[in-house]
């Protein structure tokens, strides 16, 4: 698919791995909208992403604004046609230690946002038969990982929305996408609290998101789907 003039939605898209993504796309043309929390880092982040770049302040975890924010992408631009589901936030510790607002916050926001957001789009694609909506998972997604409990269920959960809607989807025209990546070199753990620093195990987003506008190019009748990447470590790291 040639991305020129593709109005491509982007949550979570005013800073890390969404803003990164939201760049390499802008490079071909593309016409972005970056949807994020933050007032002040999705405008900043639209200006800095230039004149095909606009930024739309919307909770994900909340239903109305979601349908707010994307009632007046439409008026705007018509259509969307790729939905990169990205936003997503962690937490660590034993599940004990998980008080009952980050269980929700978590839910919300890793799953509940990116089903308010496909609920979205969807009709449209069906009416148009054509559409790609990828959601950035993780690797957490496929594996259990020690002390990650409730994060990990929730990139379960969002796997098999994945799973779910790819097998729904078929011989429809639109592209239903998991994208597994390991750690970033984003704010992520910063956010939750639990910083880590400067890593060996991080990779740098924008890589990764050359890895996404690659797999968005792939031609019409061609889907790459559970994409997993991870830090190749050396014996010396």
């Amino acid at each position: 698919m040639k991305l020129k003039d593709k109005v491509i939605a982007i949550t979570g898209g005013s800073e890390g791995l969404g803003k990164s993504i939201a760049k390499e796309v802008l490079k071909d043309g593309a016409k972005v909208v970056i949807l994020a929390l933050n007032e002040e880092l999705t405008k900043a982040a639209a200006r800095e992403l230039g004149k095909n770049a606009q930024g739309f302040v919307c909770d994900i975890r909340k239903k109305d604004q979601v349908e707010k924010a994307f009632e007046k992408i439409y008026k705007e631009y018509g259509n969307i046609d790729i939905l990169v589901n990205n936003a997503g936030i962690w937490f660590e510790g034993e599940i004990e230690d998980h008080p009952e607002e980050a269980v929700d916050n978590l839910f919300d926001t890793n799953v509940k946002g990116p089903i308010h957001t496909t609920q979205e789009v969807l009709p449209k694609m069906r009416q148009n038969k054509e559409g790609q909506i990828f959601n950035v998972i993780s690797t957490a997604g496929v594996d259990a990982e020690v002390d990650w409990p409730i994060y990990v269920a929730t990139k379960h959960a969002l796997k098999g929305l994945t799973d779910s809607l790819r097998a729904s989807m078929q011989g429809s025209g639109i592209k239903i996408m998991g994208f597994f990546p390991g750690g970033m070199d984003t704010k992520i753990f910063d956010t939750a609290g639990f910083p880590k620093g400067e890593t060996d195990w991080m990779m740098k987003k924008e890589d990764v998101a050359r890895i996404v506008h690659f797999i968005l190019c792939q031609p019409d009748d061609v889907i790459m789907d559970h994409v997993e990447v991870k830090k190749l470590m050396k014996e010396d790291e």
